[in-house]
């Protein structure tokens, strides 16, 4: 009889769990047609890289006092897809079902966004939260109306690059003037 009670107990539990079901997002930066939220530097409109050091993260609440960090911190593509991240989805405190306000937040060269001295945001976009929960269940929400973020200016070159470009314009200017020796 004991043993009874605790499959109810606990049958209870998880019952009362799929209650509090968790809202999700899909946080995809590029999705053809309808999102194109791009990290990308204000001085060239050229994308950002993982491999520059930055990271973006969505941030959500019920209201825009309640934003809090969702999900874990991305570095951007540093492939083709270059400013933009690989979809994932990010579970969020909110239930499913409910509508929310989510906000994308880059940065450089810091754990967190709070910390960086280097970030960017967008301004906040309303979404309907997807519910796992739901029979049938609906999907994650998509980052629809989402703009990009601009952030500072192209990173200085490297000394080893500015090296590479100075002998390859001593080579060229060399091979010049040999030509204009032998012209004259």
């Amino acid at each position: 009889m004991n043993s009874f009670k605790s499959f109810l107990l606990a049958l209870a539990t998880l019952a009362s769990f799929s209650g509090f079901s968790q809202g999700t997002i899909n946080f995809a930066t590029k999705i053809t047609g309808s999102v194109d939220s791009k990290v990308y530097y204000a001085d060239t409109g050229i994308g950002v890289s993982g491999a520059d050091g930055y990271f973006v993260q969505l941030y959500v609440g019920a209201n825009a006092g309640s934003l809090v960090a969702a999900g874990s911190p991305v570095a951007l593509r540093s492939d083709a897809g270059v400013g933009y991240v690989v979809a994932s989805i990010v579970t969020t405190s909110l239930p499913g079902g409910s509508t929310a306000l989510v906000q994308m937040r880059a940065w450089k060269d810091a754990p967190n966004y709070e910390t960086a001295s280097s970030k960017g945001s967008t301004s906040n976009i309303s979404v309907l939260l997807g519910d796992n929960s739901a029979k049938p269940p609906t999907v994650p929400a998509s980052l629809i109306g989402l703009p990009g973020i601009a952030v500072g200016p192209v990173p200085e070159p490297t000394t080893a690059s500015l090296a590479a470009v100075g002998c390859l314009a001593v080579a060229m200017l060399g091979r010049n003037k040999r030509h204009l020796v032998k012209a004259a």
